[in-house]
Formats: structure tokens, C-alpha cells, sequence
């Protein structure tokens, strides 16, 4: 090799090593409260899975209560035993006069005009409460 060549090699290496320390030198520490690369879709993920846990909650407590409807009780007085449990879960304030319930002979439907809300520091997620249970052979009475 030349000693042109060699100067030149000599060089990139001297570089190279220094933009590795450089690097390394202001990397945040692993431990640090230091904002990392997609800390917030990870946020917004786990908010979208608390929605969804909540609205699963829901429906199954419809489906349960839908079960437990015999001639001498209602959907709506099994349900709001049920409400009480998924308030407390889900940190909010529903009531059954929040819900439209709408009972056929196949199906009950139920949905509310209130959100579930969840607010977080950068955001607001808001998830709209509804059911939809397939009945069995007995009719429901609201």
C-alpha cells in the first residue's frame, strides 16, 4: 500500500472510533425517565387495550345477565349488579338510565349515548359503551 492509502485508512478509523464514543457518551442511560423510541404508541396501545377490556367487561355481563333471566327477574335488574362491578373496573359512572336497551325475541341490544373516557397526558381516548347479546330459548324482560 501506498502512504497516501494508509493516511486515508488511518483516518476513517480515527473517525469511526470517535463517532462511536461520541454516540455512546450522549445515549441516555437505560434507567432514565428519558423519553425512549416509541414510548408513545406504546401509551396510546395500552390505553386502546383498556378500552377494549372495558368493553369486553360489558358485553360480558350483558351475556351473563341475558343467562340469568328467568320469569320473576328482568335483564335490567341482573345487569345493573353487573354495571356496579364494571364501574369500579373501568373507573367511570355509568347507571342502567345511561343505557337504551332495546330487548326482542333474539336479541338484546344496549348502547349509550355517554363515553368511557380516558385521559392521559398527551391524549383523550374515548370508547362508546354497546352490546349485543343473542338470546337463548326464554325471552328477556327488560
Amino acid at each position: 500500500m501506498n502512504k497516501k492509502g494508509t493516511v486515508m485508512l488511518l483516518l476513517c478509523v480515527i473517525a469511526f472510533i470517535a463517532s462511536i464514543m461520541i454516540f455512546y457518551s450522549n445515549a441516555p442511560e437505560k434507567d432514565s425517565n428519558e423519553f425512549y423510541l416509541g414510548q408513545a404508541e406504546i401509551e396510546v396501545y395500552n390505553t386502546y387495550q383498556q378500552g377494549e377490556n372495558c368493553l369486553y367487561y360489558l358485553d360480558l355481563a350483558a351475556q351473563l345477565s341475558a343467562d340469568q333471566v328467568t320469569e320473576g327477574t328482568s335483564f335490567g335488574n341482573i345487569f345493573v349488579g353487573y354495571l356496579d362491578g364494571f364501574n369500579t373496573a373501568c373507573n367511570s359512572s355509568f347507571e342502567l338510565s345511561d343505557f337504551s336497551i332495546t330487548v326482542s325475541n333474539t336479541k338484546v341490544v344496549g348502547e349509550s349515548a355517554k363515553d368511557i373516557e380516558f385521559n392521559e397526558d398527551n391524549y383523550v381516548y374515548k370508547v362508546k359503551p354497546y352490546f349485543e347479546v343473542e338470546l337463548g330459548v326464554a325471552e328477556v324482560q327488560f
